[in-house]
């Protein structure tokens, strides 16, 4: 496996990667009545997705501005592969409608795209967000974990509507240590030799276990981080 593309948010007028989220996506193609398949040795999931945080009634292009109005999550991008009937519709630019947008295909991309959604996502639970990535941590393989940003929120939300924002950059800092000194992998279940069930059961949301070593996606927030609760975080 390859070092898969991630999902994109922009929030506060800076963009980020989506590298957490709590329980499921907040977009299900399937859903939608869409069945992605593989475009890409970087995208076998076939598809990913760019979300913005607006404030509720803006413009897009007004993402940054309304601090005191509402803010809330909506889906503005699916890149998608798609096959069979949907590939040859879409061709023919007959292809399914997200949102009551057809896609169109993109050269660059390699990809189908739903371009100009605006669609608000009625999502709970918990996102986790990076930036600056440390490049030296690079790793060509799988989904990058949160600790490899300098930059990591966890946003809050409830149907859709910002409840919370909150920084979890120091942390991660601190498991970057840990790497760096060889104690962040004594804290984790040793890493199985093929994917763990929950990487199975949904390859877009397992276990941080894995997710630390860049094996798999992102880990879900209710996971428990440590062995148990009582661990604490390296210092």
């Amino acid at each position: 496996m390859t070092a898969q593309i991630s999902d994109s948010i922009r929030y506060q007028d800076r963009d980020f990667s989506v590298v957490g989220w709590e329980g499921a996506a907040p977009f299900d193609p399937a859903a939608h009545a869409l069945a992605p398949v593989m475009f890409s040795t970087g995208c076998w999931q076939g598809y990913y997705c760019a979300y913005e945080v607006v404030a509720l009634g803006a413009a897009a292009e007004d993402s940054g501005k309304g601090a005191t109005q509402p803010e809330v999550l909506r889906l503005t991008k699916v890149y998608i592969g798609l096959a069979d009937e949907q590939r040859v519709a879409a061709e023919r630019g007959a292809g399914p409608k997200l949102f009551g947008l057809p896609p169109s295909y993109s050269e660059s991309d390699g990809c189908f795209v739903y371009d100009g959604l605006a669609a608000a996502m009625p999502y709970s639970g918990c996102l986790t967000l990076g930036a600056d990535f440390v490049w030296d941590q690079y790793v060509h393989m799988g989904f990058h974990p949160p600790w490899k940003y300098r930059t990591v929120l966890d946003l809050t939300f409830a149907a859709g509507r910002l409840l919370e924002a909150v920084d979890r950059s120091e942390e991660m800092a601190r498991l970057r240590t840990a790497a760096g000194d060889g104690s962040l992998l004594a804290l984790f279940k040793p890493l199985e030799p093929k994917p763990c069930a929950d990487h199975l059961a949904d390859p877009r949301a397992t276990c941080y276990t894995r997710a630390v070593a860049s094996l798999c996606p992102p880990r879900r927030l209710d996971e428990p981080l440590f062995h148990s609760d009582t661990q604490e975080l390296p210092r």
